[in-house]
């Protein structure tokens, strides 16, 4: 008689809104892929989201809702009680936390209810208490190990650890046409690039340019943009998708902000633009430059007139811009997500 064996459950807790956008989401699902087989995925949100994009992403796992519509998030201490109760009728085998809300706080008040407790996260100043902690920025200070409360935490750092989509691929170059994406994440705000935009369209370039705008779910203050689609045929749109890696291979040049596209790109040798939008979006131009990234900016150059000029002059030099990630000292591979479950033994 066959005998199977009863699956493990891992607990996933994260967020998403207009505010912080999807991508503490994306880079979970992609580990949930490789594990999804193996163990029962539970799903623990702040609340239920009603995005039927967001709903298809999600629909096939466990989903736990902390707080209903009346209420929100107001504490670490409170938001952990509520995760404890939510969750007591399940066996808390493995959790993993992606939400930059929580620190040592909400961990020591988890950790002694599951057999590992893993942290995901972004920042360099966050003190930590943890089984694993996982941080694939570059990191070269080392008082940040200092932050580890737990002293028997294993630290799973750097590029070897990247949660890229299995799926993306190497850049294919038209040398006829320059396909452009700008891309700022599910959460932004388009007022602050309105100027940006109108001074670079009016621009005249030395090959054909099509410009590929995204716009995120969260997105707010774009309809302008559907205003100059009409204005300007070189421009299309993506709009409101979910996933948009499958028009990676046809991008020659991006322009948005310093997320984990600083990693994506550097696999794909897409010569970049970036503007930091966010505290955590925050690198030191010698990382981005070892990564084979040249060309990064703070978020008020929105508004400064001679960006687009800049910006002009970089796709019209297209060619030599390419030839600058033959200077990158760091090789990005795509296994890292294989890599983390592997170090997590599970």
């Amino acid at each position: 008689m066959e005998t199977y064996k009863i699956k493990k459950n891992i607990i996933f807790r994260l967020n998403f809104n207009k505010y912080i956008g999807l991508g503490h989401l994306i880079r979970c699902l992609r580990i949930i892929k490789e594990l999804e087989k193996k163990y029962k995925i539970f799903l623990v949100f702040d609340k239920q989201t009603n995005n039927k994009e967001i709903f298809k992403l999600i629909k096939k796992y466990n989903l736990i809702n902390l707080y209903d519509s009346n209420k929100n998030f107001v504490n670490q201490n409170k938001d952990s009680e509520l995760f404890l109760k939510k969750t007591s009728e399940i066996k808390r085998d493995i959790i993993i936390i992606d939400d930059y809300r929580f620190n040592i706080i909400w961990h020591k008040k988890i950790k002694k209810f599951t057999k590992k407790l893993i942290v995901i996260d972004d920042f360099l100043n966050k003190k930590t208490y943890c089984d694993y902690y996982i941080n694939y920025k570059l990191i070269k200070n080392n008082n940040f190990f200092k932050l580890m409360a737990y002293k028997n935490t294993k630290l799973l750092l750097g590029k070897d650890y990247l949660i890229l989509d299995k799926n993306i691929k190497k850049i294919i170059n038209n040398k006829n046409s320059v396909n452009i994406l700008i891309n700022f994440g599910n959460s932004f705000d388009f007022k602050k690039i309105k100027t940006l935009l109108n001074n670079l369209f009016i621009c005249k370039f030395q090959k054909k340019v099509t410009f590929i705008i995204y716009i995120g779910i969260f997105a707010k203050n774009y309809n302008y943009i559907f205003e100059l689609k009409k204005k300007y045929k070189n421009i299309k749109l993506q709009f409101k998708k979910t996933y948009i890696e499958t028009i990676f291979d046809k991008i020659d040049l991006f322009i948005g902000s310093a997320g984990n596209s600083i990693y994506e790109n550097s696999y794909l040798k897409i010569p970049s633009i970036f503007f930091e939008t966010s505290s955590n979006q925050e690198n030191d131009i010698h990382d981005l430059m070892d990564l084979g990234h040249f060309f990064a900016f703070k978020h008020k150059e929105f508004k400064n007139n001679k960006c687009a000029e800049l910006i002009k002059n970089l796709i019209n030099n297209l060619d030599r811009v390419s030839k600058l990630n033959d200077y990158r000292k760091i090789q990005i591979k795509r296994n890292g997500t294989k890599k983390i479950v592997k170090e997590l033994n599970i």
